[in-house]
């Protein structure tokens, strides 16, 4: 990593073209694993008698998930987040990672399974999913 990073103050401009095919794979990941498991766990919950407590177990399992992928992150970008005396340049390019990268329109493009698995599961362990479910099923009966 330190060989990165060092690229960072030799070629910034090699430096973003590899952080950007890090947060490439990174999305990937959000992507074929949290949120295809994330909508599988949801789908799964609503066969069961209680949806709510699976789901919130789903999500409890999802968030470990998560973190055992965190290997996949750049770890370009938790050095400079977790640096404590960072010069200006050092700013400057972190918050230009993060906006660009990572702000919610750009988020939402990148790694859309993630946000819509995930969100799927957290409806249906508040019960919103079962509720909607119960309505549709009345007024077809």
């Amino acid at each position: 990593m330190s060989n990165n990073i060092n690229l960072l103050y030799q070629d910034p401009k090699k430096f973003i073209e590899y952080i950007e095919q890090k947060i490439s794979l990174w999305n990937r990941k959000l992507n074929e694993v949290i949120g295809v498991t994330s909508f599988g766990i949801g789908l799964a919950c609503l066969g069961t008698k209680y949806p709510e407590v699976f789901g919130w177990l789903g999500i409890f399992f999802i968030l470990v998930l998560q973190y055992s992928i965190r290997s996949f992150f750049p770890k370009e970008i938790k050095y400079l987040r977790n640096k404590k005396n960072k010069n200006s340049f050092e700013e400057v390019i972190l918050k230009g990672i993060e906006s660009h990268f990572f702000g919610l329109r750009k988020s939402f493009k990148e790694a859309p399974l993630f946000w819509i698995g995930f969100y799927f599961l957290f409806l249906v362990a508040t019960g919103f999913v079962s509720r909607i479910a119960e309505k549709i099923h009345k007024f077809f009966m």
